[in-house]
């Protein structure tokens, strides 16, 4: 879904564009923490594992950074 999501944002412009891009990142991260929890590290309780490591980066990464994007928007 990510890799579509990110091809169909490559044929689009503006708020399209980085609505999809956003999306894209999401699953993104949500297939990936599953992988790195439960493949990579063979933890047990790698369901909550990744759940808790999704909503880190989301919280500390990427919220931050789609603040800091709002706030650059609304001044220009």
């Amino acid at each position: 879904m990510a890799i579509v999501a990110t091809l169909v944002a490559i044929i689009l412009n503006d708020a399209a564009q980085a609505v999809l891009q956003w999306i894209a990142t999401f699953f993104f991260v949500v297939a990936w923490a599953p992988v790195s929890v439960g493949i990579y590290q063979r933890d047990e309780g790698w369901i909550r594992g990744a759940a808790w490591k999704a909503i880190r980066w989301w919280l500390f990464i990427f919220a931050p950074v789609a603040l800091a994007n709002l706030i650059f928007a609304a001044i220009n």
